[in-house]
């Protein structure tokens, strides 16, 4: 499905892309910690069959711009607040992977009315120690080794074994001889995401909300998704068995299936 892509303005100024796809019930999907729409191209056609599916760059990545604000998680959901109102959205299902979770939930917590249904994949209510740990490894080696060393550390952890085994070619470590390029921008996404603590409010959530998440994710570990899930009254969870931190995107049948099934449920 070919997609046009829109532009909005956020309350700073910031220049914002999204686009939009299919027709029915408002579907927002808000990504990960890269921040752009394209993690959701496994999944938008087949949403988009039932869904007016709206998806999004966050600022400073893709075809979206920035200003010199200090990047929040409060930041990112006013601006996908802002993108709602430039596509005329009042309401929609609010779907965030990861770093996407953590705007979901403060779209849902701070501003319900425009929040029907809330999904959450692969995220938390709050970092713990593992957590910190492991977002300054990746910090570091980014500081050390420049974005493609991240990327190949990103790669191998946010991967399940069996589908890096189905895609030998993907097993090959960057050439960093050209240069460290370091990306500030993922630094600040980092800190804003590790600051993110909304677990005193969570049991004030009365969205229906679905909790997925794979039990082999290294970099978000599926016994966060649980403690989100046991902290959001009457929350689902579905977890699949395999796929890693982005299994929306290599096993995209594990995202859509339980969503399309808990979303039948609610009718």
């Amino acid at each position: 499905m070919t997609l046009t892509t829109d532009f909005c303005y956020a309350a700073d100024g910031a220049r914002l892309g999204y686009q939009r796809a299919g027709e029915g019930p408002p579907m927002l999907l808000i990504a990960g910690l890269a921040g752009e729409a394209r993690f959701w191209g496994p999944v938008v056609d087949d949403l988009a069959s039932r869904h007016s599916v709206i998806v999004f760059d966050q600022r400073g990545f893709g075809v979206s711009g920035t200003t010199d604000s200090v990047c929040t998680i409060d930041l990112l959901a006013a601006d996908a607040l802002a993108i709602m109102d430039a596509a005329g959205v009042e309401q929609a299902i609010v779907a965030g992977h990861s770093t996407g979770g953590a705007i979901a939930q403060t779209l849902a917590l701070d501003y319900p009315s425009r929040v029907s249904q809330l999904v959450l994949s692969s995220t938390w209510a709050k970092a713990d120690a593992y957590m910190r740990y492991l977002f300054a490894l990746r910090s570091k080696v980014m500081r050390v080794g420049g974005k493609r060393l991240y990327a190949d550390l990103t790669r191998v952890i946010g991967y399940p074994l069996a589908w890096l085994r189905e895609q030998p070619e993907r097993l090959a470590l960057s050439d960093n001889d050209a240069g460290i390029e370091v990306d500030d921008r993922v630094f600040t996404r980092i800190e804003a995401l590790l600051e993110f603590d909304r677990t005193a409010a969570l049991a004030t959530i009365r969205q229906p909300t679905l909790v997925l998440g794979a039990r082999d994710d290294q970099i978000i570990p599926n016994y966060l998704h649980v403690e989100l899930q046991e902290a959001i009254p009457g929350a689902t969870a579905r977890f699949c068995a395999e796929g890693g931190h982005f299994f929306p995107s290599i096993r995209p049948k594990t995202f859509i299936d339980p969503l399309r099934d808990w979303l039948e449920q609610q009718a």
